[in-house]
């Protein structure tokens, strides 16, 4: 597939996306709108390594490597950085792993993990997710850690770690507060353990849900299949630039089914242990395709009731062609959505859905912050740095967190920054709000928080003259931390709270990674306090930032600033370029150079006129000239 068609196509849903979201209100609450990750159905009572493994050899080696570090043989046709699952193993879940191969990761074409619940059934994506989580492990570890768990019993009755929920929902770093707290009823853990001593009991725990281990992985060379998959078709044959293919929305050129309708069946659970399903709540299923004009327009809209178990059925479904479906209800004083889907790629008469439905909670106990990374770039010559700042945002509960006064998630960025902006994976028009708390800025979120880990981006500038301090504070417990300062550019890191991690290339950048020491993590109320600055190799770096030297920062750095405006509204693989897009499109709108308002447009508009210059369209004298105007512009919007 052509990264046009791509492209064509995620535009389409974006359209359908638009229209969709833009209907979620409810008549009780005002305003507070839900757009979330398909959460993870129930898992099975444990997981098969063996079959996670095969799978992985089949569909994730290529890109992801055998160690899941990013370094498969087809990593390096990527433009952007691929995870290296070790460094995210100890704060990531089984469900979060889970929710990422069931949804993709919403990223832009030339980046996109498609969502691969079309291909692999729900056995397959659980025993996959359980073995990327199992990759850090040593397995000489594993009789030591039975053995240490055996001795620490203190009584009959104990601590259940055979319950697979339990295990999917808690992360590594999670068990680690258990043990050091001797959380674990039955348990009496000694204070003396040994990192290592800890590491291999939390594999013994990890091993209650495992059918086998160890297991190894070797690339495959046939497709793996089910013999009788329970909720989808057995994998079939990769089809041709996979690592690029969006949702399923069907094409003109699809060949037609057997029948123009299908029957959407299914059942609606409450995900909130003790929640029960009522009679009286109304579903509501909605089709929007786009026309011939490519203006979105409802095909079908029905309404029913749960029967008996919380069962469904919509008859007459049509099978339409560059469409989306919708099942949506109102519970708990929100708007709740089942996974969405393309009418288009149903190939049955019958499609089955699972709905999770859950209670609500005002408790922000619930909310941890499983993962926050910062990616730094700074030139003393330009006075000016860069960073983006990520937030894995995780509901470690079965209710929904809705805050109060609508008032949901809030993060402290760090302090003294400049000119920030919020970029959501799962944004939509007036979700945030950014507030300053004397010399901090405070992202407000005003969305629901449902079960399951949701992200949050941010970008912002902060002076810098060889060297600037970061400070921050959080408002909830986090689990991991990876903080990333260009190498390239010469800089460093000092902290005592960071030690030094392995480095990541991204954009032919190579940056220094530092993260926390152990798995422990960092309580609420903690402040993380590091220096960047630069380093011995800084001078020479600094130099070639000069007009006359090449690139300069600013224009190194487009790409990164332009991949920060890609917004995903995310409701079972609805893709969101409209900022990339307006960002892309600006330098089209009143000639050349449309006056910027924002860093972010300035930043684009130099990058635009370094192109022009490089390629002969723009003679020296107005290149300078305009260059020193936009640089201008950029240092009044940075003050």
């Amino acid at each position: 597939m052509s990264q046009l068609k791509t492209i064509s196509q995620l535009t389409i849903v974006m359209l359908l996306g638009i229209l969709l979201a833009g209907c979620i209100q409810t008549s009780s609450e005002p305003e507070i709108v839900a757009t979330r990750l398909v959460e993870a159905p129930r898992p099975p009572q444990s997981f098969d390594l063996q079959a996670g493994a095969a799978v992985y050899a089949q569909w994730c080696v290529q890109c992801h490597g055998t160690e899941g570090r990013g370094d498969g043989e087809t990593a390096a046709a990527f433009t952007c950085r691929l995870p290296n699952f070790p460094e995210r193993l100890a704060s990531t879940t089984i469900s979060n792993w889970f929710n990422t191969v069931q949804n993709g990761n919403g990223g832009e074409p030339s980046c996109l993990m498609p969502p691969w619940s079309q291909r692999l059934n729900t056995e397959q994506m659980w025993d996959v997710s359980a073995y990327i989580s199992s990759l850090s492990y040593d397995e000489t570890l594993l009789a030591r850690g039975q053995s240490l768990a055996e001795a620490a019993k203190s009584g009959e009755s104990s601590f259940d770690f055979s319950n697979t929920r339990w295990q999917s929902d808690t992360s590594d770093a999670a068990i680690l507060t258990g043990l050091n707290g001797n959380q674990f009823q039955g348990y009496i853990f000694s204070a003396d353990m040994t990192d290592e001593d800890k590491q291999a009991i939390i594999l013994y725990i990890r091993s209650q849900v495992y059918d086998a281990y160890p297991v190894e992985v070797a690339v495959a060379t046939t497709p793996v299949t089910t013999e009788e998959p329970s909720d989808a078709a057995a994998v079939t044959e990769e089809p041709a630039d996979l690592a690029i293919t969006p949702f399923p929305l069907g094409t003109a050129e699809s060949a037609p089914p057997a029948s123009s309708t299908f029957t959407l069946t299914g059942t609606v659970i409450n995900g909130t242990e003790g929640g029960t399903i009522s009679a009286d709540l109304t579903l509501r299923l909605r089709v929007v395709a786009l026309n011939a004009n490519d203006q979105p327009e409802t095909v079908y809209e029905a309404e029913t009731n749960p029967g008996d178990g919380g069962t469904f059925a919509f008859a007459d479904v049509p099978r339409a062609d560059r469409a989306l479906a919708s099942l949506e209800t109102d519970y708990a004083g929100i708007r709740q959505f089942a996974p969405q889907f393309a009418p288009a790629s149903v190939e049955t008469d019958t499609y089955t859905l699972e709905f999770p439905i859950y209670e609500t909670t005002t408790d922000s106990g619930v909310v941890t912050i499983s993962y926050m990374e910062m990616l730094i770039d700074a030139v003393t010559a330009e006075n000016a740095s860069l960073t983006f700042h990520t937030y894995e945002v995780t509901n470690t509960s079965d209710r929904v967190f809705i805050g109060t006064d609508g008032r949901t998630v809030e993060l402290r960025l760090p302090a003294d920054i400049l000119s920030p902006e919020v970029d959501a994976f799962g944004n939509f028009e007036g979700r945030f709000t950014l507030e300053q708390d004397g010399d901090t800025f405070v992202v407000v979120d005003s969305a629901p928080l449902f079960p399951g880990t949701t992200r949050i981006g941010a970008t912002y500038g902060k002076e810098y003259d060889a060297s600037m301090e970061m400070t921050q504070t959080f408002n909830y417990p986090v689990q991991e931390i990876g903080v990333f300062v260009s190498q390239t550019r010469g800089l460093e890191l000092k902290s005592d709270q960071l030690t030094r991690r392995e480095d990541i290339n991204f954009n032919d950048i190579v940056y220094s990674g530092y993260g926390l020491p152990d798995l422990s993590g960092l309580p609420a109320g903690s402040t993380l306090t590091f220096r960047v600055s630069d380093g011995p190799n800084a001078t020479a770096s600094s130099t070639t930032t000069s007009d006359s030297e090449g690139e300069s920062f600013l224009q190194e750095n487009v790409t990164l600033i332009l991949g920060l405006g890609i917004l995903l509204i995310v409701a079972g693989g609805m893709f969101m370029f409209y900022d990339l897009q307006k960002t892309r499109l600006m330098a089209q709108q009143s000639g050349r150079h449309p006056t910027p308002t924002t860093p972010k447009e300035i930043v684009a508009q130099i990058a635009e006129l370094d192109a022009a210059y490089e390629a002969g369209e723009v003679d020296k004298e107005t290149y300078e000239a305009e260059r020193e105007t936009l640089k201008s512009a950029l240092r009044r919007q940075m003050e």
